[in-house]
Formats: C-alpha cells, structure tokens, sequence
C-alpha cells in the first residue's frame, strides 16, 4: 500500500500582448521527434525555442516550486500575428506546487523582466479552475488591423480598379455575415464545417500603390486572413472575390479583444 500526495493546481489570471511575430502561443513539440528530442531540435523536443506560455509561465515555476505548467487562453493568435491593445485573457495553470503564496506583483515585473520585450503580461492576480472555463468558454469579438498585397496587374502594370473603387468594394463588407468552411490550413485539426460569422465594423481602409490596410471589428471565431484572400473560395464574400483580384495578406495584429 502507498500513499502519494499532489497539491490542488495553482490558478493565476492575466492578460498578456505578443509583440514579436513568429513566437507561438503554447509549447510546440517538434515535428520531427515529436517531443522525443533530436538533431534537428538540438534534443530540446521543441519545434520553436520559446513561446507565449513559456516566457509567462517558466519565471513562476522556480517561485511556486511547481512540477510543469499550462495555459487556458481566451481563444488564439496564428504564429506569425502580434496581439496588441489590452491583450489576451489567460489563465496559467501551475501544478502541484510546493508554495502557494508570492508577491504578484513582484512576479509580473519579474515575468516581463525576463520576456526582453517579447511579451508583457498585466498585473497578476489569483484565479480559480471556475475563472478557465468562463475564459475557455467566452466568444468575444475582436478588432483587427490587416495588411495585404494585390497581386493582380493589368498589362500596364497598373491596378485594375480606382483606390476609390477598391476602397468602396471592401466597404461593402461592413455588416456582412460570411460563410467559412473551415480553411485548409486547419482543415488537420478541426471539423470541416460552414461557419457563419459577422463582420461587425470596417474602418481606416488605406491604400499604398498595391498595397491595402484596413481595420475591422468581427464576431468570435472569425477568419481574418480568409476573408481577405478567400481561401479558393472557402470564405464567401470576401475581399478578393469583391475586387476580383488575388490577395496575399503581408501581416496581420490583433488589436483589442473586448472582453470584460
């Protein structure tokens, strides 16, 4: 007979931006070994060196003395896009920690100390497992900040439509509701599916030769990229169909997530 004691999981809340682009958002296990560790990982087991959870999390573990740890965020930002404004809602999950007790203030300064500018995370405070699933659960909507290349040219190398006529035909999406079938890129790892989803406000559209940025204000799990380029068709209407010109999106921000 045995007796093993674990302690309950320790819960903290915070919000935090992403600055860099190409950083992930939770511990990614190389392709190659699959986590196993190898040459091509440098036997790290990590397809990306750092991420989101490991620059917020990693500093706390040392403090709490805890086992390993995991993240519960208000949904997710593709590698290569930047989370701005107010930042993500996050709960960090530290477990079986030995300590319970810290200076949350202390460990903030000391969490955004050590990030070098990648991430900052708001003040800490203490959370609860009730606080992840209203976070894991929330559909918030969200504001953007896209930019993307036009790609076709007429044959003197000059746009086919007007900035005015451009600028007007995105307008048009203002309002919409959209039709997305699950895009391809995700197409491994979730159910292909028709989504419908609002584009609540289209604003600031600024137009630079063959380049186009505009903000937009959307529903909960909508596709920014694929409203842009169309994904073949897979997102209906969309910018590329409107202007009837393949799209290439350069980057994209996320700008605020209005959640309380």
């Amino acid at each position: 007979l045995s007796i093993n004691i674990e302690c309950r999981s320790l819960y903290l809340y915070t919000r935090y931006c992403k600055f860099e682009r190409g950083l992930p958002q939770t511990h990614w296990n190389c392709r190659t070994c699959k986590g196993r560790g190898c040459e091509k990982c440098n036997n790290s087991g990590l397809q990306y060196p750092e991420s989101v959870q490991s620059l917020i999390a990693d500093p706390l573990l040392d403090e709490f003395l805890a086992e390993s740890h995991s993240t519960h965020s208000m949904g997710r930002e593709d590698i290569d896009v930047r989370c701005l404004g107010n930042g993500r809602p996050t709960v960090i999950e530290l477990k079986n920690p030995k300590k319970r007790k810290a200076d949350l203030n202390y460990l903030t300064k000391l969490v955004n100390k050590s990030a070098l500018g990648k991430v900052e995370i708001k003040p800490l405070r203490i959370s609860n497992k009730s606080e992840v699933v209203r976070v894991k659960d929330a559909a918030s909507d969200k504001s953007y900040h896209i930019c993307f290349k036009l790609i076709k040219l007429d044959d003197e190398n000059e746009k086919i439509l007007t900035d005015k006529e451009i600028i007007s035909k995105i307008s048009e999406l203002k309002g919409v509701e959209l039709n997305q079938r699950t895009p391809k890129r995700v197409s491994h790892r979730r159910a292909d599916k028709i989504r419908k989803r609002k584009i609540i406000d289209l604003y600031d559209v600024v137009i630079n030769d063959d380049i186009v940025e505009f903000k937009l204000k959307a529903q909960s799990g909508t596709y920014i990229k694929e409203m842009v380029t169309s994904d073949h068709g897979r997102t209906t209407p969309s910018v590329a169909e409107l202007l009837d010109l393949e799209c290439q999106v350069e980057w994209l921000d996320v700008l605020d997530i209005h959640s309380d």
